[in-house]
């Protein structure tokens, strides 16, 4: 019993990195699938912290979470992502919207970025690894901002999604050279974005929005949370225009 209460296998130093692997993903794939992790524990021999912790680790790095890693390392070297795999990703992202690289959306999000990657690289990561990428790469800030609510008196505003815009500059591989970001997030926190290596105009504005409706399946109600100086009369004049 004191083996299992430190959350592992009497003997689980003497597994090989193949064993253990697969004893992780046997755990976590039953726990996905609705089995309890109490069960998970008592059928596989091994404590329930442990496969709280296996489960834990793998919805926040997804496949990369299975494999031992040696302990002490630098915390660069926990990136799912080499370098170079990462520019690759960065650049994909700018060279339009996921339907155009052939994915089924319309709008970068973290789920369709999480996509692309195992798509292009055969690397599976999860949402929130997804989003921390997005924020390395300067795509996203620390907490991107949710949008004011409504008007509650008016029954239009109500129906409309309400979207928060923030433009932020990125730096796009391989040259590092300077780019664009338009980010929007709803009301419900649900985030989507456009990578370009142009500003974008009055038409990528109307792009954006044309998309966000359809991909809301309503309309869209946008104000700004952040913009460049230098951007800040073309969005101010487009928002007057849609008014």
């Amino acid at each position: 019993m004191q083996d299992k209460e430190v959350g592992r296998l009497p003997d689980a130093r003497g597994l090989s990195p193949k064993d253990l692997e697969d004893l992780r993903r046997r755990a976590v794939g039953a726990v996905e699938a609705g089995v309890p992790q109490i069960q998970v524990a008592l059928e596989l021999g091994v404590s329930r912290r442990a496969v709280g912790q296996w489960v834990r680790a793998f919805r926040e790095n997804g496949e990369a979470s299975f494999r031992p890693g040696r302990r002490g390392r630098r915390p660069g070297e926990r990136l799912s992502l080499a370098p170079w795999q990462q520019d690759r990703v960065v650049a994909a992202l700018a060279t339009g919207p996921p339907d155009a690289l052939g994915l089924p959306w319309l709008l970068w999000t973290r789920r369709s970025v999480a996509e692309l990657i195992r798509r292009d690289l055969a690397i599976t990561l999860s949402t929130v690894t997804v989003a921390r990428y997005l924020t390395r790469w300067g795509i996203l800030g620390p907490r991107p901002a949710a949008p004011p609510p409504g008007p509650s008196g008016e029954t239009g505003d109500r129906a409309a999604v309400q979207v928060a815009l923030t433009w932020s500059a990125v730096r796009i591989p391989p040259c590092s050279r300077p780019g664009h970001a338009l980010v929007a997030v709803s009301d419900q926190e649900v985030l989507y974005f456009l990578l370009s290596p142009d500003p974008f105009d009055h038409s990528g504005l109307d792009d954006l929005e044309r998309r966000l409706r359809m991909q809301a399946g309503r309309d869209v109600r946008i104000s700004v949370a952040s913009c460049p100086r230098r951007q800040a009369d073309l969005v101010t004049g487009w928002l007057d225009a849609r008014r």
